[in-house]
C-alpha cells in the first residue's frame, strides 16, 4: 500500500483532532500534499516507500530544529540547560542532531549514556 493509501493518524493531540488531509502544513511546515502526495521535506513519501518499504519511520530534522529554536527562544531570558529524552528515541542519526544543536541527554541507562557519547553528546551533558 503507497503512503498517499495511508491514513496519517494524529493521535493524543485534541487541537489537531479535525485537521484535514490538506492542511496538515499548518501543524508541520515540512509536510504538504503535492497533486495528492503527501511529501516530507518536499521529498514524495511515495519513492521513499517504493525504496525502503513499509513500515518505515521519516523524521524532519528541520522540524527537530525548528522546535529546538522555538523552546530555547521562548526561555531565552532564563537560559535553560535543555535536554533531550533519550529513551524517546535513540536513533543514532537523531541523536546527532540533538549533538550539533548543543542539546543535553536525559538518560536512565549505561547503554542511553554509550549511545549519547557516540553520537557526539559531551559527559558533561548528560
Amino acid at each position: 500500500m503507497s503512503a498517499v493509501g495511508k491514513k496519517l493518524h494524529l493521535m493524543n493531540t485534541k487541537n489537531l483532532k479535525n485537521l484535514k488531509m490538506n492542511e496538515v502544513y499548518n501543524y508541520n511546515k515540512y509536510l504538504a500534499y503535492e497533486k495528492g502526495k503527501l511529501q516530507i521535506e518536499k521529498i514524495s513519501l511515495d519513492k521513499v516507500m517504493k525504496k525502503f518499504d513499509s513500515p518505515l519511520f521519516c523524521y524532519s530534522v528541520n522540524q527537530i530544529r525548528d522546535n529546538f529554536y522555538n523552546l530555547r527562544d521562548s526561555f531565552k531570558k532564563i537560559k535553560p540547560f535543555i535536554c533531550y529524552a533519550v529513551k524517546a528515541n535513540f536513533n543514532e542519526k537523531i541523536l546527532k542532531v540533538i549533538s550539533d544543536l548543543g542539546l543535553g541527554a536525559d538518560i536512565v541507562s549505561v547503554g542511553e549514556f554509550k549511545k549519547t557519547l557516540k553520537s557526539g553528546i559531551r559527559s558533561n551533558k548528560t
